[in-house]
């Protein structure tokens, strides 16, 4: 919800307003998201050299980058805004809560496609186990249902949704600290249960110790 910051707290940004974080955004965002490119180039280019086809995970991470794009052009733009500063230095405050609404839709689609692309990998490489088939939707649902729920609270996080950047709008707003929390909380869970469901099964492999810890380990390190 739009707000104008208190009398202590523009005193108190008013005495920090040499602060700035603009380049800690602009760096966080231009190393992280070459790294994602540069994970997904390779990870083709690897199945061109072994000559196997794409499949369909190859493609749903295709999608999560291209929403992580999304979501750092939103986080550049940002800055524009204000982005980086102090509120009493924004620009264009109207602007930079449609742009962060703008951001949190499009990141929920990229962790959903990002998570699918996980989960559809382990289907190929574990379909001789029905019941780890049958978890993997499982676990895929979920992720798609609380990612909905994700891109309608943050659309509708305050009504009627323009109470996010005007100011003395009779609105009614969620409590989006909590709701946060708890996504985050759900996003972490997600990716927990997505890096040990295969344990198990690799476990059990036919091979020595050894082998096992170190195939362990690359499945760890992908899902990473």
């Amino acid at each position: 919800m739009a707000s104008i910051p208190t009398p202590a707290e523009v005193m108190d940004q008013e005495r920090h307003i040499s602060d700035n974080l603009v380049p800690n955004i602009i760096a966080t965002n231009a190393v992280c998201f070459t790294i994602a490119c540069i994970a997904v180039i390779l990870r083709f280019e690897a199945r061109r050299l072994s000559r196997v086809k794409y499949e369909a995970d190859d493609w749903l991470i295709v999608g999560g980058l291209f929403f992580t794009l999304g979501v750092v052009i939103c986080s550049l733009l940002g800055i524009r805004y204000g982005s980086g500063r102090h509120a009493i230095l924004m620009k264009n405050p109207a602007a930079y809560a449609k742009l962060l609404i703008s951001a949190e839709v499009v990141y929920s689609f990229a962790i959903t496609l990002i998570k699918g692309s996980l989960l559809y990998l382990y289907n190929r490489v574990f379909f001789v186990s029905r019941s780890f088939r049958i978890t993997s939707w499982v676990v895929a649902i979920f992720i798609a249902c609380y990612s909905v729920t994700q891109i309608f609270a943050s659309i509708f996080q305050c009504v009627p949704i323009d109470a996010n950047w005007k100011i003395g709008v009779p609105h009614y707003c969620a409590n989006s600290g909590l709701g946060g929390t708890i996504i985050a909380a759900l996003n972490v869970f997600t990716d927990f249960v997505i890096l040990i469901m295969p344990m198990p099964l690799l476990y059990k492999l036919q091979t020595p110790l050894r082998k096992k810890i170190q195939v362990m380990g690359m499945f760890l390190l992908g899902g990473l």
